[in-house]
This record gives C-alpha cells, sequence and structure tokens, in this order.
C-alpha cells in the first residue's frame, strides 16, 4: 500500500509530537537537565541537535533499516520543533 503525501505526513508529525512528549518526559525524570525548548544557551540549543544530527550520519554510515534512519530523523526534527517552541514562547513574552 503506498500512502498519500497528506496520511504519510500525519504519521510523520505524530511521531514528531510523541517524540516532543518523550523528551520532556526524560528531562522529568532527570536523564536531561533541559531540552531544547528551555530558556538555556542557543549553542547548548545546536549541540543538542548537533548531536541528533550525529545520529543521522551514523545511521546512513551504517546501513541501519529505514524504520532507525526515520527514528533518528524524528528526533532531529523533535529537537528543531523543541528549540522553536521555546522562541515561539520568548517572542510571545516580547510583544
Amino acid at each position: 500500500m503506498i500512502l498519500s503525501e497528506q496520511l504519510a505526513r500525519a504519521m510523520v508529525f505524530e511521531k514528531i509530537i510523541a517524540e516532543r512528549k518523550r523528551q520532556n518526559a526524560l528531562k522529568t525524570e532527570g536523564k536531561f537537565t533541559y531540552t531544547a525548548a528551555d530558556d538555556v544557551d542557543g549553542f547548548k540549543k545546536l549541540a543538542i541537535l548537533g548531536e541528533e544530527f550525529g545520529e543521522v550520519s551514523k545511521a546512513l554510515n551504517e546501513g541501519d533499516d529505514l524504520a532507525s534512519l526515520q527514528a533518528e530523523l524524528v528526533q532531529v526534527a523533535a529537537v528543531a520543533t523543541a528549540w522553536a517552541e521555546g522562541l515561539e514562547r520568548e517572542m510571545e513574552a516580547a510583544r
């Protein structure tokens, strides 16, 4: 079965939202001190994003299966989303 572009996008966005929730849960559990959504230095956020991007590179270099590659890309998207969420809150506070 071939998914429509719209359905595939919706499925991926659901995975990104689930990953954002997982990141917040890990922070609450103490695994992370902060996420890219938090009010921390932009270079710390970039380091988080860079680490996740590195995982995508590793998955490609090691020939991981498509599901593993997608999982790493979802993590990149979730970190970028977290950063954008933080910026949205900052911009709203400045209005």
